[in-house]
C-alpha cells in the first residue's frame, strides 16, 4: 500500500513614534499592503491599558495606561508579515474594538444628558470591561506572535476573566497552552469554545491537533470529521485528517485526503504528493 514521505502536521492558528520606529527597521516595508499590516499590529501592540475608573459626580473617568515593547514590535511584525491569515483575525478584532469604543462614547453622552443611577454606572462599567477584554485580546495576540507564549496565557485569562464569553481568547489561550506543550488545557479552552460556538470550525482542527499530539488520533479524526462537516472546503482539516490517519496506518485514506487538500490550495499537501509522485 502506498504511503506518503516528508509529510508533516501544520498548525492554524496574531503612537506615531512605534510607527516610524517599525518603518525604519524593515526595508521591505515599501509596499501599501505592509505598511497596512504595520498599522494593524501596531494598533495591536500598543495598547491602552483600561485600569479603574471612578465616579465624580455626574461623570465616569477611566484610567488608562499605554505600553509597547520596540523588540515586540520588531518580532511581531516579521511574523505577521509571513502569516496572511493571522492579519485577517487582528484587523477582526480592530473592528471588534472600534465597535466597542463607538458603544462607549454612545453610553457616555447618554448618560450626560441624564441623571446618574446605579444601573447607568453597572452599565457603563460593563462596557468599559467589554472593552478592556479586547484590549487585552490584542495584547495576549501580540504576544504569541512575538513567541511569548506564557506572557500570552496571562493576557489572554485576563481577557477572559473580564468576558467569560469571549469565544476567541479561549481559542486563541488554547493555542498558546498547545505551544508550551500543555495540550490537555488546551483541549479544554478549545471545548469551552466549541460550547460556546459549535460551528466554530477553528476550535475543531486545533482541537484534533491537540488530541494528535497526544497520540489520540482517532479522538483527533472525529473533530476533523466535524470541521469538515461545517466547511467541507476547509483544506487544513483534511491534510491533519491525513496526517493523523496516516499514524493508524491508514495510508490510502491519508493520500485521498491529502488530494482534497491539495484541490483546495494546500501548498504542503501539494508539495507532499509532488514529491511522492502522485497527482490530484
Amino acid at each position: 500500500m502506498a504511503t506518503l514521505a516528508i509529510c508533516r502536521k501544520k498548525f492554524i492558528p496574531l503612537i506615531a513614534l512605534v510607527f516610524f520606529f517599525i518603518m525604519a527597521n524593515f526595508a521591505f516595508a515599501e509596499t501599501n499592503v505592509f505598511k497596512d499590516q504595520v498599522f494593524i499590529l501596531t494598533f495591536v501592540i500598543v495598547t491602552a491599558e483600561i485600569m479603574e475608573g471612578k465616579w465624580d459626580s455626574n461623570t465616569y473617568y477611566p484610567q488608562a495606561k499605554i505600553t509597547a515593547d520596540p523588540k515586540d514590535v520588531v518580532n511581531s511584525i516579521e511574523n505577521l508579515r509571513q502569516d496572511h491569515q493571522k492579519t485577517k483575525e487582528l484587523e477582526k478584532t480592530r473592528m471588534k474594538a472600534d465597535a466597542a469604543l463607538r458603544e462607549g462614547e454612545k453610553l457616555k453622552n447618554d448618560l450626560a444628558k441624564a441623571k446618574i443611577g446605579k444601573k447607568e454606572q453597572d452599565q457603563y462599567k460593563k462596557t468599559t470591561n467589554g472593552l478592556s477584554a479586547i484590549d487585552w485580546f490584542e495584547k495576549g495576540n501580540a504576544l504569541i506572535t512575538a513567541g511569548k507564549y506564557k506572557e500570552g496565557v496571562e493576557a489572554y485569562t485576563s481577557a477572559i476573566e473580564l468576558d467569560p464569553k469571549y469565544v476567541d481568547a479561549f481559542i486563541f489561550r488554547g493555542i498558546a497552552y498547545r505551544a508550551l506543550g500543555d495540550n490537555r488545557q488546551a483541549i479544554k479552552d478549545f471545548g469551552k469554545a466549541i460550547e460556546m460556538d459549535p460551528k466554530y470550525t477553528k476550535a475543531y482542527v486545533n482541537r484534533g491537533d491537540s488530541y494528535g499530539e497526544l497520540g489520540d488520533h482517532r479522538q483527533a479524526i472525529k473533530d476533523y470529521d466535524k470541521a469538515i462537516q461545517v466547511d467541507t472546503k476547509l483544506a487544513p482539516a483534511y491534510y491533519n485528517r491525513g496526517i493523523a490517519y496516516g499514524k493508524l496506518g491508514n495510508h490510502q485514506q491519508k493520500i485521498e485526503d491529502f488530494k482534497i487538500a491539495a484541490r483546495l490550495g494546500d501548498k504542503e499537501a501539494q508539495d507532499c504528493l509532488r514529491a511522492n509522485g502522485i497527482s490530484w
